[in-house]
């Protein structure tokens, strides 16, 4: 997810040869760019590659600018392919980054610029994340790559290994006249370590040295019938020079069995380090990397080189291929080229297979507890294994006695929990108006949840979203449904989800007369009863805090409070904000409110009220992200303790007299920050509720129970530090009252 890089980290991309740097991989990435002279950097964030973005953030004025590489934070991934246009007449080098699933917003460029053609090496930088650790839907990026012919870098999680890739990603590029696809998984991304780097290369073009002269080859521009020649030249000429660059720099990597050369193992570079821990456990490998059968790791998985694998196969009796996730891509093409070449290999892939055995799951993530049942079976039922069958066999045995008492302690002494909002968080309030509202009005709306934080409101407590359809779309499947349904429509988007792609969804609900204002001027007698909710958290919460277009520049202790129409990007420049309000006037809408996202009753009464009138209406709830608020509160109050002023620190309490442990309150909360303890009155049992110290006062608690009519238990307070004279005496005076009254 997000993080933020120090300006230690910072400094090490400037090292020269032989110095040894230390940091996450996309570090290493990124100084493997830097050598390579890249002069354009873009992309929008999304995990496992988010980090990536936010380096380049926190490197722009240190490093970027030294060397007058342009870094655009993009609004949408397809804005972000765009930027390939730069390589594709001149020799300029760049990347653009994203998730795995934002290839299909860039798909419609990439299908453009890979058919124009690069001159400049050019990186496409994707988060794989087919475990969906932090991805909706579970996808491969080979479905695109293939069809548009984008060889694909898959490195090993290593750091010497990811710069040097980086730098033959370039090359590649250059060498094939293609993009190169290079995939960052989890493990890629978040492993730190160490290596020995090189010199950074300065660009020949940058924004310090603008080219001005501007000569294109019209015959790259993809249109017919120039795209006819452009196919051909993929296949006949492109595709074969990537398979030669392939071969004559050995990107793949070939690891020499100790024991025999009859049996052997394909994986890709994801998984290396899974595959290779899992073979030392079984003792078919060693810490040095020595491997008892032949291994064939692929860095580049396609395209393949069929000779490359015919000298794999050749000798080979058996050979499993670990590969993760489906379509099981791979396996397909390594078993078509022995098919062509008529080897006599048995070769073994994922389980499942109807026509022949498998080992290796079709789904989940492949790591050691994925991969060791399957591994090891494989190599029980296929190798004669001199002597250390009972070595396996005991393993296996003791692995599953380990596995079952850790399920035992899981499901008898670990709390269940789900994944909830952030203590806090301004998004609560919101689905608990919602949800109240419903009640009170005895209707069952229909909830269209976008993509975002909010989409964890399909989870307890609020149990508020039947749909997910791609980023930026809940309002389209609102508008087909507000024709079939005779039911109020709840769709919710984030800020980020709004710039990203939700403003066509307005366009679109407009344009197809779900406007109040067609109806008042008699186009349409009866209308649809849409609600459209803007969650504005004034960042990209989802992904680590990044900024976009609702982010403000600076909250100032001094100046009172937000500077409201002053922004700021991901580069740290001062830009306009937008006007929400007025632009959706622009687009049309005619009934728009803004919220305070922490007033609930508010919240709850104009949701009602806008339920009871047709027509697209759209409410804007207005909240700072609480971990973003906090961590600049945190840095104002620090530095008003150190000189000495009043701070002031909200904060929710739960009166243990009062409250009985009912638990109605649960249902529209779910905030980390409260906890069950044990009923302090020993006439008592049960549990009542207790707030801990994370709770950062949102009084979102105390709004829920008191407005809704719950419970008069929770209350809002205040920890004052260094309080005023007037605030001294009013509390002694206060705490004597309190002692006399509870003395009568």
């Amino acid at each position: 997810m997000g993080r933020s890089y120090s300006d230690h980290d910072i400094r090490q991309l400037l090292l020269e040869e032989g110095e040894s740097m230390t940091g996450d991989m996309g570090m290493f990435f990124l100084k493997g760019c830097l050598e390579s002279g890249i002069s354009y950097a873009a992309g929008y964030p999304g995990a496992p590659t988010s980090n990536v973005m936010d380096l380049l953030s926190d490197a722009t004025k240190m490093v970027l600018n030294k060397y007058g590489i342009y870094f655009e934070p993009s609004i949408n991934e397809a804005a972000a392919a765009t930027k390939l246009y730069l390589s594709i007449n001149d020799p300029i080098r760049g990347f653009v980054n994203w998730k795995v699933v934002g290839t299909n917003v860039a798909s419609d460029v990439l299908a453009h610029i890979s058919s124009s053609g690069v001159k400049g090496g050019a990186i496409v930088l994707v988060g794989e994340d087919e475990e969906c650790i932090s991805t909706t839907v579970q996808m491969k990026s080979q479905v695109y790559a293939k069809g548009f012919f984008l060889p694909i870098i898959d490195p090993i999680a290593s750091p010497a290994h990811i710069l040097k890739i980086t730098k033959d990603a370039f090359e590649l590029s250059e060498a094939c006249n293609q993009p190169v696809m290079m995939l960052f998984r989890s493990l890629s991304s978040n492993m730190i370590g160490t290596s020995i780097v090189g010199n950074n290369k300065e660009p020949e073009i940058s924004f310090h040295k603008k080219k001005n002269t501007f000569s294109p080859d019209l015959s790259r521009v993809p249109i017919p019938p120039d795209t006819l020649v452009h196919a051909k030249e993929k296949y006949k000429q492109r595709k074969p020079k990537a398979i030669e660059f392939i071969r004559q720099r050995k990107l793949n990597r070939f690891d020499k069995g100790l024991s025999t050369s009859k049996v052997g193992i394909i994986t890709h570079g994801g998984i290396y380090n899974s595959l290779i821990t899992t073979l030392t456990e079984l003792g078919f490998a060693n810490p040095l990397g020595e491997v008892a059968f032949d291994l064939l790791t692929l860095n580049v998985i396609f395209p393949l080189d069929p000779i490359e694998i015919r000298e794999f196969l050749k000798d080979k009796e058996k050979v499993l291929i670990v590969e993760q996730g489906e379509p099981n891509f791979i396996e397909q093409e390594v078993k078509n080229i022995a098919f062509d070449l008529g080897l006599n290999v048995s070769i073994f892939g994922k389980e499942g297979n109807e026509f022949q055995k498998g080992y290796i799951p079709k789904t989940d993530a492949l790591n050691y507890d994925t991969l060791i049942l399957p591994v090891a079976r494989f190599f029980l039922e296929n190798t004669p294994l001199n002597g250390q069958k009972q070595f396996v066999e005991k393993f296996l045995e003791e692995k599953k006695k380990v596995d079952d008492q850790i399920a035992n302690e899981i499901l008898t002494n670990w709390l269940p929990r789900t994944p909830s909002f952030c203590t806090g968080c301004p998004e609560r309030p919101v689905f608990a108006s919602l949800k109240r509202a419903e009640e009170e009005m005895n209707t069952r709306f229909i909830r269209l949840i976008d993509i975002g934080c909010y989409t964890m409101a399909k989870l307890p407590p609020f149990n508020m979203s039947d749909s997910c359809t791609g980023m930026g779309s809940a309002l389209d499947v609102g508008s087909g449904m507000a024709n079939l349904y005779e039911r109020p429509i709840i769709v919710v988007f984030g800020d980020g989800t709004l710039f990203h792609g939700g403003f066509r969804n307005i366009d679109n609900a407009i344009h197809n007369n779900l406007n109040r204002l067609y109806r008042e001027q008699g186009l349409k007698k009866k209308g649809a009863n849409i609600l459209l909710f803007i969650l504005l958290n004034y960042h990209t919460a989802m992904t680590g805090d990044q900024e976009n277009p609702m982010t403000i520049y600076d909250i100032s202790d001094e100046l009172g409070g937000f500077k409201k129409k002053i922004g700021r990007n991901m580069r740290g420049e001062a830009v306009p904000r937008v006007d929400l309000s007025h632009v959706f006037e622009a687009h049309g809408a005619r009934w728009v409110k803004t919220i305070p996202s922490y007033e609930i009753d508010k919240m709850k009464r104009t949701i009602k009220k806008a339920l009871n009138e047709p027509g697209l209406k759209i409410i804007i709830s207005d909240g700072e992200c609480m971990l973003e608020k906090q961590r600049t509160l945190r840095k104002i109050n620090a530095k008003r303790l150190k000189e000495g002023k009043r701070v002031k620190i909200p904060k929710v309490q739960v009166d243990e007299r009062l409250c009985q442990g009912c638990w109605p309150c649960a249902e529209y909360i779910g905030c980390p920050s409260e906890t069950k303890v044990d009923a302090p009155n020993p006439l008592r049992k049960g549990t009542i509720r207790q707030m801990l110290d994370t709770c950062v006062g949102c009084g979102v608690c105390s709004e829920v129970t008191q407005n809704f009519g719950l419970c008069p238990s929770t209350y809002n307070t205040y920890e004052i530090i260094n309080p005023s004279f007037f605030e001294r005496i009013t509390s002694t005076i206060n705490s004597g009252l309190i002692s006399l009254l509870r003395k009568l």
